[in-house]
């Protein structure tokens, strides 16, 4: 039997029992939420393990992401998916009970990807 198992389960209500896991990560999902969801869903992975998560999030401060917000108010193209600034992320983080350890960011000015390194609180 491999070690190795996989489950699909509702983010915000996770079946499993506090600190089951050394670490939970997520990666090209919380930005498909919404503010309020990603906290539930951050507290939760916050619950499941015994002391990380690693997330990735999508901000603001990229040369795409100014591409395509000029492309929008051009009128060029359609809306530009929401990206959040610095301090929405500490808020998000903070009130899922998360600790920022470490931001890594992926391709500086090009990419519009931090991931993130957090500890639970």
């Amino acid at each position: 039997e491999s070690p190795i198992s996989f489950a699909q389960c509702d983010g915000e209500r996770l079946p499993f029992r506090d600190g089951t896991f050394d670490c939970v990560m997520t990666i090209r999902f919380l930005f498909h939420l919404t503010s309020e969801a990603r906290v539930k869903v951050l507290r939760e992975f916050g619950r499941v393990t015994r002391r990380w998560v690693l997330a990735d999030y999508r901000h603001r401060y990229s040369l795409r992401y100014l591409k395509q917000a000029a492309g929008y108010r051009l009128g060029v193209r359609g809306p530009v998916e929401p990206r959040v600034s610095r301090s929405e992320m500490n808020r998000e983080l903070g009130a899922a009970g998360l600790q920022v350890c470490r931001i890594f960011r992926i391709a500086p000015l090009f990419s519009d990807k931090w991931v993130v390194l957090c500890e639970r609180g």
